[in-house]
């Protein structure tokens, strides 16, 4: 994804290309899930720096209403030696993270892998926010692609 300095002290991603990849199935299938939601990536605030300007995040999906805000995780669960990878791990608490300083009323991440979203599942359990939810969202196949699962 291209960033364009929007010459205010703001990058801003350029969303204007076309987006086939597994985060457009998953907008696609959540448009379809939440009736009447449409979903796009999105920038949106977190909070203030010491300098007073915004901090923004990169969202996967934000529904135009801006009441659901949502990052998408495609990776799996095990590294290639078939051990829980850590990194994996800390990563999916980072986008947690980003997910509680929105002010969406709906926050979700959405773990496309099975085992990514069991895994982490029982790694998480009492550890996430309340406001913030895991949902499993495999991307359907679609002729010629391969999708990859261990």
């Amino acid at each position: 994804m291209a960033v364009t300095d929007t010459g205010a002290g703001m990058e801003m991603a350029n969303v204007s290309t076309p987006d086939t990849g597994t985060k457009a199935k998953v907008r696609e299938e959540l448009s379809k899930t939440i009736p009447g939601a449409v979903f796009r990536p999105k920038r949106l605030p977190l909070g203030r720096k010491a300098d007073g300007l915004m901090a923004y995040h990169d969202f996967d999906a934000v529904s135009d209403d801006g009441t659901v805000a949502v990052l998408i995780d495609e990776d799996r669960w095990l590294s290639g030696d078939g051990e829980r990878n850590a990194g994996r791990v800390s990563a999916l608490y980072q986008k947690v993270y980003f997910l509680s300083l929105t002010t969406a009323i709906t926050k979700l991440l959405v773990l496309t892998d099975r085992d990514t979203y069991l895994g982490f599942g029982r790694e998480s359990d009492g550890r996430l926010p309340e406001d913030v939810k895991l949902w499993h969202m495999p991307v359907p196949e679609e002729p010629g692609i391969l999708w990859l699962s261990p």
